[in-house]
């Protein structure tokens, strides 16, 4: 007959404590193994016990330490083709969205290729279905919007360059730092005397090389300084652009900013290369300047 059951109320607060619980929880099969646990028990606190291998053959019933490999615990199972099928749709449709505005026909290919290829445990339902055509209406929508704006666009720049057409022959006074020399002859336009009464002009070629500077004193208006198209030795230079500064000064000698513009001849207009038409530019002899840098109509 297996003895009772014995609980102990608490464990030994210390190894020394008695251990008579030790010996009892499991009175009912006596003999070698409890016998063991008296003499540990008697021996002092229990060292650490090395885990024996298993012999082999012998299995466990306990559950977590089961010898079934990793691989074993994963459940065998095949996967469904239509679905790497469709995710590999999903892939080339959105590498194939940048390209969707210039092709209408993209999209309803796409559309298409994931109704073929949609996973048949997870059809498309009917809202995402309309949802989808929504989006392809919507598509169309906007290819027919931009072709329409570009049509627009390309009307604009037709009627800016016509616009620009009347300017040919006219001179206009514009904001540059570079001086178009036109038949020999090119004209700033200095400003009226303030914190600057005195402006030093100074004019070089393409190559940075000075050819004439000269000193202007400023009045009380706006005024026109020519430059002949000669160099500092009288020799006379070949149209073309050239750079400017001017440099202003008070009574004092100390330096002041002084703005100057360009005046030219118009000679033609003409629009930059780019995708969208470019910007409208008007032609100064061998210098081509944006429409907006037009600052006002010269007499």
């Amino acid at each position: 007959m297996r003895g009772s059951w014995t609980v102990p109320s608490a464990r030994p607060a210390s190894p020394s404590a008695p251990a008579a619980s030790a010996s009892t929880w499991r009175a009912g099969r006596p003999g070698r193994a409890a016998a063991t646990r008296e003499r540990s028990a008697a021996a002092g606190p229990e060292a650490p016990r090395c885990r024996r291998s298993r012999p082999p053959g012998r299995r466990l019933a306990s559950p977590s330490r089961s010898s079934i490999s990793p691989s074993d615990r994963r459940p065998r199972m095949t996967t469904i083709t239509a679905t790497g099928t469709a995710q590999q749709a999903a892939t080339a449709a959105k590498a194939q969205s940048a390209t969707l505005g210039g092709d209408f026909n993209t999209f309803l290919t796409l559309l298409t290729t994931q109704l073929k290829n949609q996973d048949p445990t997870q059809a498309m339902d009917t809202e995402t279905m309309v949802n989808q055509l929504t989006q392809f209406a919507s598509v169309e929508q906007q290819i027919s919007m931009n072709t329409n704006l570009e049509k627009l666009i390309g009307l604009q720049q037709a009627s800016s360059l016509t616009a620009a057409a009347p300017l040919v022959g006219k001179t206009v006074e514009i904001e540059s730092d570079r001086l178009p020399l036109q038949d020999g002859k090119a004209v700033l336009r200095l400003p009226a005397a303030g914190a600057a009464t005195v402006a030093q002009v100074t004019i070089a070629d393409a190559t940075g090389r000075v050819v004439r500077q000269q000193e202007v004193t400023l009045g009380g208006a706006a005024q026109d300084w020519a430059w002949d198209g000669k160099d500092s030795a009288g020799k006379a230079q070949a149209d073309g652009v050239y750079s400017y500064s001017v440099a202003g000064r008070d009574a004092a000698g100390t330096a002041q900013d002084v703005t100057a513009t360009v005046l030219g001849r118009v000679t033609g207009a003409e629009r930059t290369a780019a995708a969208q038409g470019g910007d409208l530019q008007l032609v100064l002899g061998k210098l081509s300047v944006d429409f907006d840098a037009v600052r006002s109509l010269a007499q």
